[in-house]
């Protein structure tokens, strides 16, 4: 099937490159009901290459609100599965989809040539390492979380402060899931937040004008709220890890200043191939020898 007709209709909206997001990377830990929903959007937006991490099974009182999931899923990896749906959907891209839980240990092999990064865990744990492991290597982190009433929503650049800055790491059961601590959970909250995921994901590696800036720590969604929709401006804790790990870490680029200019090299890499390759392929057939048969 043809790329152009697939993102036909993003195509026509002005300054859209769909090149540019056909050769980024993003990778999304989590597959469970943020994850469900994100995925959707990044295959819908022709994100080029996307990497799944989740280590956890199917199970039923999931399917309410993952919506890429059967009841014949049940019992199987949520990466693997929604890997295949995706697959299913947008066979031109490159999906990987690993049953693995990121740690401090495995993530800077898992992770470490990503593009983006989306945070749709259900733990502050794992939360908690996705935010350092972000500022170290200077990698955006879009951040989601949904309640029954609503969810919020942030980006994570060194800019900005950090998850950490305004979770509280340090209580009690930190590391626990919904799985082990179930809260109230609908589809709808899911789905709002999702988008807002989606759309930061889109204004990160192809902004369309210099007046779209991503979300910045934080935007609530909040169905108990008249105005449903409201922005708490958070500031980087002076006792926070963030300070230490910026202060450690390699001097580069604002994050993303960084990355608009690794794709902007990208795709000019990607045109000079594609321009070397023709060349080749023009050349091979002036300077083919000539048969007997080519005249018979």
């Amino acid at each position: 099937m043809s790329q152009s007709l697939r993102y036909d209709r993003q195509n026509q909206i002005k300054k859209w490159e769909q090149k540019r997001l056909l050769i980024s990377k993003v990778s999304v830990i989590g597959a469970g009901a943020l994850g469900n929903y994100v995925c959707a959007g990044l295959i819908g937006l022709g994100i080029g290459n996307i990497e799944i991490y989740d280590f956890d099974e199917i199970e039923i009182h999931n399917l309410n609100r993952q919506s890429m999931f059967t009841e014949e899923d049940i019992g199987f990896n949520k990466a693997e599965i929604l890997t295949k749906r995706l697959q299913e959907r947008n066979s031109e891209i490159n999906i990987q989809g690993y049953s693995e839980k990121i740690t401090e240990k495995n993530i800077a092999t898992l992770l470490n040539d990503t593009d983006l990064i989306i945070d749709a865990v259900d733990n502050i744990e794992t939360r908690a390492v996705l935010s350092r492991f972000s500022l170290i290597k200077n990698i955006p982190l879009v951040h989601g979380a949904t309640s029954a009433d609503g969810g919020q929503i942030a980006v994570i650049t060194r800019e900005t402060p950090c998850l950490e800055c305004f979770m509280n790491t340090n209580r009690k059961n930190s590391s626990q899931s919904c799985t082990d601590n179930p809260n109230p959970s609908v589809v709808y909250t899911t789905q709002v937040i999702s988008g807002l995921m989606v759309e930061n994901t889109r204004i990160i590696l192809l902004p369309l004008n210099k007046l779209e800036k991503p979300t910045p720590p934080l935007l609530y969604y909040d169905l108990l709220s008249p105005n449903r929709f409201y922005h708490v401006n958070i500031q980087r804790k002076k006792d926070c890890i963030c300070n230490e790990i910026l202060k450690n870490a390699k001097l580069e680029k604002p994050t993303l200043e960084k990355i608009k200019v690794d794709l902007d090299n990208r795709v000019i890499n990607t045109v000079e191939k594609i321009d070397t390759n023709k060349n080749n392929i023009s050349n091979k057939k002036r300077t083919r020898k000539f048969t007997l048969s080519d005249f018979i």
